[in-house]
């Protein structure tokens, strides 16, 4: 199993070039849904319209459908310092390496994965899961920058937040919203997430659909701790779990010829043969003849999830999507409905990654 772990730990840093960001986590895009107050803001699931002449579909391999053999980091001869035995981790930040007491980290990390003014459990539980990350880049250190733990380009680790300029963003409420992080992190000062008596790959992302995705559904390889599990109550009444994307047909039929030459978009239905993961997330659907992966899809299309549906007009494709982001993992949004439902940051973790254990370093 440590094998398999460390291979798509491998294909979510080094290969997953959209999202959180993925990074450990989730993307940049991701990030952008909240506003700088640290409330729920931007998308607003209303719907967008999307006609090609500019970046409005992206080409490449998605990073639901990456390659592992290409992806995979290598671990490195020398196995870095445990973390239990010192107080700073090595960031890599604007190409320079310097130290950085590891709780300062993850409250850098943690404001700028979650908005500050999540309930205190979900803000607790997301300082649990970046804590656990950097203790398990610490165990896997990785050949794009071996002398440092982590770096701060969220498609390859993960967002650092810069505290002072947060702060100023942030206004009059500054200091107190950036307090709320360094509480959260201060009350579960050392505890990280294991199973079996390993650090886990604690990956997250922002929202979910039905549930959440399990790891062998997204990077082809079973992981007994992500696996699918029921979005909690209330996740759905967020305004930013169902959005609608409006794509012009001509434009979508040039875009995706260039890519798959051999398909078939005539008169007629483009769509068909719609296959879902056990969680509902789109595995593959047939696009012209040519089968096509969820993720893929969404990639191509710039959709929030692999979560979706389409239906297709006389003029334009319309792309209902569910939840934001790969799906596997924690979800943020339902980490603060838990919260909201009384949750405490244990059981949200507990629920997210089933079976695993809170420990003490």
């Amino acid at each position: 199993m440590k094998k398999l772990i460390f291979i798509i730990f491998g294909m979510l840093f080094a290969a997953f070039a959209f999202p959180m960001a993925l990074a450990a986590s989730r993307s940049e895009e991701e990030r952008n849904t909240e506003t700088v107050s640290g409330e729920e803001g931007g998308e607003t699931g209303s719907g967008e319209y999307l006609f090609s002449s500019e970046p409005v579909f992206s080409s490449g391999t998605s990073r639901d459908e990456s390659s592992a053999q290409t992806a995979a980091p290598e671990k490195q001869d020398s196995p870095a310092v445990p973390a239990e035995l010192t107080e700073t981790v090595a960031l890599l930040s604007d190409g320079e390496i310097s130290e950085i007491s590891l709780e300062e980290l993850v409250c850098r990390v943690t404001a700028a994965e979650m908005p500050a003014l999540f309930p205190e459990e979900a803000l607790k539980a997301q300082a649990v899961a970046v804590r656990t990350y950097i203790y398990y880049r610490l165990e896997h250190p990785v050949k794009e920058h071996p002398d440092a733990a982590v770096c701060d380009d969220p498609n390859h680790c993960c967002a650092v937040a810069d505290r002072d300029a947060l702060v100023v963003s942030w206004g009059d409420s500054g200091d107190e919203w950036y307090s709320r992080i360094e509480a959260a992190a201060k009350e579960t000062r050392g505890r990280v997430i294991e199973y079996g008596g390993e650090t886990i790959l604690a990956v997250f992302h922002a929202m979910s659909a039905k549930a959440t995705a399990s790891a062998e559904e997204v990077w082809g390889g079973e992981v007994p701790y992500l696996v699918s599990v029921p979005s909690p109550r209330g996740e759905r009444e967020y305004s930013v779990w169902k959005s609608e994307v409006y794509i012009g047909k001509e434009a979508f039929a040039e875009s995706f010829l260039e890519k798959y030459p051999e398909a078939e978009l005539g008169a007629g239905d483009w769509f068909s043969g719609v296959e879902l993961e056990p969680s509902g997330y789109v595995r593959s659907v047939r696009v012209g003849g040519v089968e096509v992966g969820g993720g893929e899809l969404r990639c191509f299309c710039g959709l929030k999830s692999a979560c979706f549906s389409v239906e297709e007009g006389t003029d334009l494709l319309k792309f209902t999507v569910f939840g934001y982001g790969h799906g596997v993992g924690m979800s943020q949004y339902g980490a603060r409905a838990m919260a909201e439902n009384g949750s405490t940051w244990e059981e949200i973790l507990s629920h997210y990654y089933p079976g695993t254990d809170i420990k003490n370093r």
